[in-house]
Order: structure tokens, then sequence, then C-alpha cells
């Protein structure tokens, strides 16, 4: 796995130590993903917005014949700064400046 993100070759690496990856044990109800589980591990500054685990999960799945291979597309937007303002209520004075 490629990545920028110092987080995410963290967990790429947490899984390099894991390896092999028991499929049936990955998708089983009784079970905690060990992929997702990692995910939340290592990834804990950011687990709750990173698409990472959860694309790696589904990749798998797909792999292994258990999911029908799809396109799958996550965009993020980012307003420039200055356009951004925070609500009234966060704000002590009231104003937005």
């Amino acid at each position: 796995m490629e990545t920028e993100c110092d987080l995410v070759a963290r967990f790429a690496a947490g899984l390099r130590k894991l390896q092999p990856l028991d499929v049936r044990g990955e998708v089983a109800e009784y079970a905690e993903s060990v992929i997702l589980a990692t995910g939340s591990q290592t990834l804990a500054e950011c687990r709750k917005s990173c698409a990472v685990p959860l694309g790696i999960f589904t990749a798998m799945r797909v792999a292994a014949g258990l999911a029908p291979a799809s396109d799958l597309r996550i965009e993020t937007m980012v307003e420039p700064r200055e356009q951004l303002r925070p609500p009234a209520w966060a704000c002590p004075n009231g104003r937005h400046t």
C-alpha cells in the first residue's frame, strides 16, 4: 500500500504483521474484523473519518468473491478558510469576525 499519510502507513504496517488474514474470520458475525480493529487502534486520531480501513475490508471481500466489484468514490471538498464561519453560538461576543 502506498500512502503519504503517516497514520495510514502505520495501519498498513500493522496489517502486514497480522498476515495472513482469515477471510471467514473477517466477515464472521461472531468475531471482530482484524482489519477494522487494526484501523481503530492505529488510526485513533482520525478513525471516525478515515475511509481506508473500510476500503481495505471491502477490497478483501471482493477479492474473496464475497462481494461484487463496483466503483466506489469518496470525495471531499473544502471551502477556502476565509469563507468558513463558525456558528453564532461558538463566538463569545456573538460576532463572526
